[in-house]
């Protein structure tokens, strides 16, 4: 007859200890999958409405938590067609749309749609109205120029029709001593003129 084989009582406690170790182990992970919750997307601060002249620049922004991997998609919604615009697999850099140099037909409404694995939330429209009245006008002396200005007058002095612009500069100031004049050409130019208007600046 065979004997049962019989373990040594250190190699019992160690075997015992082990297993305890080992459920503990157990324990603690279950704890920490439980206290980590993968999250379906939230929308914490909204895009809001946006208003600006034609050919400026406009960015909608919104704030949003999600777990990864989540992603933003924004829609434009001119009223009639609802158009995809970009899709990004980035969990912030989808987050802000920027629109450069606006024309009449960016004008409508602007939403996003945040998506992962667990859901989706879509942002509130936010609305872009343009004003076509004044068109912005970029890397020109109108606007570049830089004088200790008093005054600024729309006319039209030379009775074409479009409206040129005179600054009233002060005399107690660099860099410059004169008047400054800008001619519209009508096409969304401004052309620097030195005549008798811009001879002389205002006394202060």
């Amino acid at each position: 007859m065979k004997r049962p084989h019989l373990l040594p009582r250190s190699l019992l406690g160690a075997a015992s200890s082990t297993t305890h170790w080992l459920s503990t182990l157990g324990i603690v992970l279950v704890f920490l999958a439980s206290t980590v919750r993968a999250q379906e997307p939230t929308i914490t601060v909204e895009p809001q409405d946006q208003h600006v002249s034609l050919g400026g620049n406009v960015a909608f922004r919104l704030t949003a938590s999600a777990s990864a991997p989540a992603w933003y998609e924004w829609y434009h919604d001119d009223g009639v067609n609802q158009t995809s615009l970009f899709g990004t697999d980035s969990a912030r850099a989808g987050s802000i749309l920027t629109l450069n140099n606006v024309q009449l037909a960016d004008a409508g409404g602007y939403y996003a749609v945040i998506i992962n694995d667990l859901g989706r939330v879509t942002s509130r429209v936010a609305q872009l109205s343009i004003d076509p009245t004044f068109i912005k006008v970029k890397g020109q002396p109108i606007v570049d120029d830089v004088e200790p200005s008093e005054v600024g007058i729309w006319c039209d002095y030379n009775h074409d029709g479009f409206m040129d612009l005179f600054v009233g500069n002060s005399q107690n100031g660099p860099p410059v001593s004169t008047n400054s004049l800008y001619r519209n050409e009508g096409d969304g130019t401004f052309t620097r003129i030195i005549n008798s208007l811009t001879s002389t600046a205002l006394n202060t």
